[in-house]
């Protein structure tokens, strides 16, 4: 609605010419709202020994995936901590060094990350 044929298009000059002060000072119709970014950290990373740490998010509970290079699920455990400032913690016990991808989920978002044991 902000150019001089808007009512009236034809095949010479279609809608016309723009009329650019109603384009950037007219009525709003849409405004795509930004997503919060989920802070989260993974670390040692590289790791040697056996005592994961994680920040994700700000909920109490996630689940976390832990899938070799073929895909293969190695782990799959649900997490908890009693307050949002403290990480959560996993063990490696057990688990092959190797490459690996960390999935974490929670009700929000889902994060991936690259994992090296060594």
């Amino acid at each position: 609605r902000s150019s001089t044929n808007y009512d009236n298009p034809d095949n010479m000059i279609g809608y016309g010419i723009p009329d650019f002060y109603k384009a950037l000072y007219g009525e709003i119709l849409a405004v795509e709202e930004e997503k919060e970014e989920v802070f989260w950290k993974v670390y040692p990373n590289p790791i040697s020994g056996d005592d994961l740490k994680i920040h994700f998010g700000s909920s109490l509970n996630t689940n976390f995936t832990l899938i070799d290079p073929s895909g293969k699920i190695v782990s799959n455990l649900q997490l908890e901590r009693n307050s949002n400032k403290n990480p959560f913690e996993v063990s490696l016990k057990g688990i092959p060094t190797g490459f690996y991808i960390v999935q974490l989920q929670d009700g929000i978002a889902i994060k991936r990350q690259k994992l090296l044991r060594y």
